[in-house]
């Protein structure tokens, strides 16, 4: 997906961390572009560019900051945002044998450049395809797969402290569009956690 959201983000404000993206598994798959069998690797929880992040202590081995899936947080909240497709140390990614697994902590982390969101600033977020209708001024929250927008459903069991990312545009249910046009009002967005 192709947004406008690096336009927001100041190379200035843009920093480097290394990314926990949990196990590496591999796999066969079918290369798309000559239909030969290749063999791929796959993150149990990865980044993309474009995914809500936040900051956690790699309490496993290196005891240093890191990002994370922001669905997968214990807070509930993103404090960063990656524009950018996490790279890889060294130019390559471990390799082993279809079927086995690397560990998390025995194996280089990819690292992201992400930035960190501000309160009282306007985004363009990426908005899910199948959204709800969305009127300006309705709350947003991110969806449990750290890469889109939608909705908040306001309820009796909804915190007060989840009313932080509002719309500044309608939006008709199923849009289809890519982005919301919102305002945060503080330094972290509200996230859908994953069961």
């Amino acid at each position: 997906m192709a947004f406008r959201i690096g336009t927001y983000w100041k190379e200035e404000d843009v920093k480097t961390y290394d990314v926990n993206e949990g196990d590496i598994s591999f796999d066969t798959g079918f290369d798309i572009v000559n239909n030969k069998r290749t063999k791929i690797a796959k993150f149990s929880k990865e980044v993309q560019d474009g995914t809500f992040l936040s900051l956690y202590i790699d309490s496993t081995n290196s005891k240093e900051l890191m990002m994370g899936q922001a669905s997968l947080d214990t807070t509930g909240y993103a404090t960063h945002f990656n524009p950018y497709e996490p790279e890889v140390a060294g130019g390559f990614i471990p390799e082993k044998p279809v079927g086995e697994t690397i560990t998390f902590g025995n194996y280089t982390p990819r690292h992201v450049g992400c930035a960190e969101l501000k309160a009282g600033k306007e985004y363009r977020f990426p908005l899910y395809a199948k959204n709800a209708q969305i009127k300006a001024g309705d709350y947003l929250i991110v969806r449990d797969d750290s890469r889109t927008i939608d909705k908040l459903n306001i309820t009796e069991a909804t915190k007060p402290e989840d009313q932080i990312l509002q719309a500044l545009e309608d939006v008709p249910a199923n849009a289809g569009q890519e982005e919301i046009f919102c305002y945060t009002k503080e330094a972290r967005v509200p996230v859908t956690k994953k069961v």
